[in-house]
C-alpha cells in the first residue's frame, strides 16, 4: 500500500516556479518496486493534463517512492494519480486530490499575525484561497488559521504551557493572512496557500533568522 511521507497530500497547494508550473518533490512508503509515473486530470471538465499521462516521475525500490511532478500548470485543482509499475503493470496506486498550483506563504509573527481582530469580521472562505492548519492539514483559508490549541509541533504546546486551554467561545482570531490571500487571488487570479505559523507571545529575537 501506498503512503505519502512529504510533499504531496490532499487539498494542498504547490508552489509554482519561475515558468508557472510545478516541480514539486514527494516520497513516500509501499510495497512494490519499479517506476513511479504520474497522470493529472483537472477536475473541472476531468479532462488529463497535456504532458501528465502515464508519464515517469520517479521510482520505487526497498518499501520507498520517490519522485518529482514537474510541469503541473498554475491552477487547478488536479487529482493526481501515482502508479508503481513493474513489467508494464501497475502494482501499486496513490491519487492525492483536489490539488491547486500557485503561490504559497508562511505567515510567522506575533499576536496580530496569530489572529486578534474580533471574530464577526472574518471573511468568507474562498476555495482556491487554502491554508495549511498548525494540525497539518490543507484545508480551505477561514479565520482563525492558528489553531494552537492543535499544532503537531511541539514548539507551540512549549510556548503555551502545560496548562493551557483552547477558550469555549473565541470571540477573537481574525489576522492579515486570509484577507492578504484572497486580495492576491483577487489582484492575479493565481491560487494561494499560506502556512500558519504565528505565535502571539514570542518576541522578535525569537523570529531571528540566524537563530533557524
Amino acid at each position: 500500500m501506498m503512503k505519502m511521507s512529504f510533499g504531496l497530500f490532499d487539498g494542498m497547494v504547490v508552489q509554482r516556479n519561475g515558468s508557472g508550473v510545478s516541480c514539486q518533490s514527494f516520497a513516500g512508503s509501499c510495497t512494490g518496486s519499479g517506476d513511479l509515473v504520474a497522470s493529472a486530470v483537472c477536475r473541472k471538465g476531468g479532462k488529463s493534463v497535456k504532458g501528465l499521462k502515464s508519464v515517469k516521475i520517479g521510482s520505487a525500490s526497498g518499501n520507498k517512492f520517490k519522485g518529482v511532478l514537474k510541469g503541473l500548470p498554475t491552477g487547478g485543482p488536479y487529482d493526481i494519480k501515482l502508479e508503481i509499475v513493474s513489467g508494464k503493470k501497475a502494482v501499486e496506486s496513490l491519487t492525492v486530490r483536489n490539488v491547486l498550483v500557485g503561490d504559497v506563504w508562511m505567515l510567522g509573527g506575533q499576536s496580530n499575525m496569530q489572529g486578534c481582530g474580533n471574530a464577526c469580521h472574518a471573511l468568507k472562505p474562498n476555495p482556491l484561497v487554502r491554508a495549511f492548519y498548525m494540525d497539518n492539514k490543507w484545508e480551505n483559508a477561514k479565520d482563525p488559521i492558528h489553531n494552537l490549541y492543535e499544532a503537531a509541533a511541539r514548539v507551540h504546546a512549549d510556548l503555551m504551557g502545560p496548562n493551557a486551554k483552547a477558550p469555549a467561545v473565541n470571540y477573537k482570531g481574525t489576522g492579515p493572512g486570509v484577507a492578504f490571500a484572497q486580495e492576491m487571488y483577487r489582484k492575479t487570479s493565481v491560487p494561494q496557500g499560506l502556512i500558519a505559523s504565528g505565535h502571539g507571545g514570542t518576541s522578535m529575537t525569537q523570529w531571528d533568522p540566524s537563530l533557524k
